[in-house]
């Protein structure tokens, strides 16, 4: 059996995958009329009540996007950071009447996101010619 090296880093993405299981999760028919009253919503205060929701109803789908880039240069935590900047800056941005179907928007903003950073980070090995 090989013997795993214990990383701070590990029990960090851990305990975060535990939180995120804790969210109450509700029916994506129920996320997406939130999601259509948030982007209609033209009062800035309550939008930012509502922003919390939609970003926590939308973690788990950050992590199921990230899961699937392991192994392209970064770490899984890394990769996770990167999805959820992306989401907090899709919902933060969000126009009304600019999309249809309001999570598949939110999930095409996430999976760039992870895309980027790690295209960002082939640039920087590239650039400095070393890992």
């Amino acid at each position: 059996m090989k013997n795993k090296i214990f990383c701070p880093q590990d029990t960090k993405l851990k305990d975060y995958l535990l939180a995120i299981n804790a969210v109450k999760k509700i029916p994506v028919y129920k996320l997406e009329e939130l999601c259509v009253k948030y982007a209609a919503c033209a009062d800035e205060k309550k939008r930012e009540k509502m922003r919390p929701e939609i970003i926590e109803q939308n973690l788990k789908q950050v992590i199921s996007i990230a899961a699937g880039y392991r192994g392209a240069g970064l770490t899984f935590a890394s990769l996770i950071g990167a999805g959820n900047k992306a989401l907090i800056d899709c919902v933060i941005n969000l126009i009304p009447d600019e999309t249809e179907n309001i999570s598949a928007y939110i999930a095409w903003c996430i999976e760039g996101g992870v895309i980027d950073s790690i295209v960002n980070a082939k640039k920087t090995i590239d650039k400095n010619g070393r890992v």
